[in-house]
């Protein structure tokens, strides 16, 4: 038994709907003082738990007590799921609709009907857009959404794996922040943890940082990432030479093949080369350059690193050479904004 605790903002039904179709049966409830507080009995085994309170989490219900946590092999749903809830095994991936696989006594199988594991969850058929666009395409080979595209949103947080080198992945998925309409994402993993996605913003701010760079340029990228911000130069045809430079020698033998084969194939013209090293010595080697872009960090916070990134690169550009950071823009927005309103700013000066 779990108890949940939610400030119920929307209508009640609509909160306890979305309970009774999380993979759980609700033995109780109460509302008071705008709170709902809800106990819970939840099917299968304590394996699925992590996976429950995410689910939970991302509907921002808060736990309120883990250690009344019971199972419930024997849950018979009261009602037909909705058309867009099915059951997925967490191993081999097969989706079935619940009502499809009973018992002789009309109560739900939890094991997956074709590798028999008992490793399977609750989850909802995608509702996001499926876009074609040129980043999906060339990460993929092509073969977005044929062969690399998430089935369901459980398929889509956690993300469909297209290659891995080292400790080093790509994977398609759509992040909860992002708009269904806004479609799939790539994203990078590495063993540092989550590095880049293709979302909507992420695609925005490249498409707004190219604009900044002078035609027939020299161009010094920091940072490989995904390629987004290397796809962009290629299609607006301003660089007349292109160095990348990334230090993780697994993301160079992930992703630099993928964006060579595409850039070979639809931008034949465009001349760029990858070096291992840190961006921050290697810009300073060679000729001066005529547009630096450096994205080495996560977060629009780390103003120091921004900074020192700016510093060093100014070091080595031509008379017309301009130096863009990504996230600067964002940062010094967002701390006008606060100061205008009177908050201390929190990030890193």
């Amino acid at each position: 038994m779990v108890v949940i605790k939610h400030r119920v903002r929307g209508k009640l039904e609509s909160v306890l709907e979305h309970l009774r179709y999380s993979g759980s049966k609700i033995h109780t409830w109460k509302l008071e003082d705008g709170i709902l507080s809800v106990e819970l009995v939840f099917e299968g085994k304590l394996v699925y738990w992590k996976m429950v309170k995410d689910r939970a989490k991302s509907f921002g219900l808060k736990i309120e007590d883990e250690h009344r946590l019971t199972c419930s092999r024997s849950y018979k749903p009261t009602r037909p799921s909705p058309p867009d809830v099915v059951r997925q095994c967490l191993k081999c991936k097969h989706i079935w609709k619940r009502e499809e696989h009973l018992r002789k006594n009309g109560y739900i199988r939890l094991r997956c009907p074709k590798c028999n594991s008992n490793q399977t969850a609750d989850t909802f058929l995608i509702k996001t857009k499926i876009v074609k666009r040129e980043d999906l395409l060339m990460l993929t080979e092509g073969k977005y959404p044929e062969k690399y595209c998430p089935r369901t949103t459980l398929e889509e947080s956690e993300g469909v794996l297209v290659a891995k080198y080292g400790r080093a992945k790509l994977l398609i998925g759509r992040s909860l922040m992002e708009r269904p309409e806004h479609g799939h994402e790539a994203f990078l993993v590495t063993k540092n943890g989550f590095q880049m996605s293709t979302c909507y913003r992420e695609r925005q701010s490249m498409k707004g940082a190219i604009a900044w760079c002078p035609p027939n340029a020299r161009v010094f990228i920091g940072g490989l990432g995904l390629g987004l911000i290397l796809l962009y130069l290629a299609k607006s045809g301003k660089a007349r030479e292109v160095v990348v430079c990334e230090i993780d020698s697994d993301v160079i033998k992930l992703i630099e093949p993928r964006l060579r084969a595409w850039f070979s194939k639809h931008y034949p013209d465009f001349n760029w080369k990858v070096v291992q090293g840190d961006a921050l010595k290697e810009v300073l080697k060679g000729e001066p350059y005529d547009w630096i872009f450096m994205d080495l960090w996560k977060s629009a916070n780390d103003w120091e690193a921004m900074k020192k990134a700016e510093e060093v690169a100014k070091k080595n550009l031509t008379p017309r050479g301009r130096v863009t950071c990504w996230m600067k823009s964002t940062y010094e927005r967002r701390r006008k904004q606060r100061a205008r309103i009177g908050l201390k700013w929190r990030g890193k000066n």
